[in-house]
């Protein structure tokens, strides 16, 4: 009865906020910006997969211990 309602409204606790007006998303205006890294359109750097990618290598190399010391 009753319960089972509220039972299922508790399997996700944490709801996402929709974002505000979920059409407005084909006004996108990343749509017609040409991504500075690789120049794709549709993104821009910061959401670029291939700068992104760049950036975890390059965290990689400069960790603390990982660097070549000139002793």
């Amino acid at each position: 009865g009753k319960g089972k309602a509220d039972k299922n409204k508790q399997v996700m606790p944490y709801q996402p906020k929709p974002k505000p007006n979920p059409l407005k998303r084909n006004e996108n205006p990343n749509k017609d910006q040409a991504c500075h890294h690789c120049h794709v359109v549709g993104h821009w750097k910061r959401n670029c997969p291939i700068y992104l990618e760049e950036l975890r290598a390059n965290k990689k190399k400069f960790e603390p211990g990982a660097a070549v010391s000139g002793i």
